[in-house]
């Protein structure tokens, strides 16, 4: 009986992509931008999937930019940085373009 990596690599992407999506939430002022950037993109961006892709991009970049620790060698700024990578970054844009979407209905 061994351990399914891949169920394991999910839950850990799942986990960190939830942790980052209810702490954005959290911060009203990150809302308000975040839904700012959804909607200037929904302006000029078409198809769908380019405006999620595009804004999914910024979202990674930003909080990639904001980790406190990316200057530091250690185990600490190792793990910040990693848990990063394993955000479902397109999954938390989605949910901006979607309720965007419903805003302009």
């Amino acid at each position: 009986m061994g351990v399914d990596l891949r169920l394991a690599s999910q839950r850990i992407e799942n986990l960190a992509t939830e942790k980052v999506r209810v702490n954005i939430w959290n911060d009203e002022d990150e809302v308000r931008g975040w839904q700012e950037s959804a909607r200037e993109i929904l302006a000029v961006e078409r198809p769908r999937e380019t405006s999620i892709y595009n804004l999914s991009q910024w979202l990674k970049d930003y909080y990639t930019r904001l980790n406190p620790l990316s200057n530091y060698r250690m185990v600490y700024s190792d793990l910040l940085g990693w848990a990063l990578a394993c955000v479902d970054w397109r999954e938390i844009a989605e949910g901006f373009i979607k309720n965007e979407e419903l805003e302009l209905e």
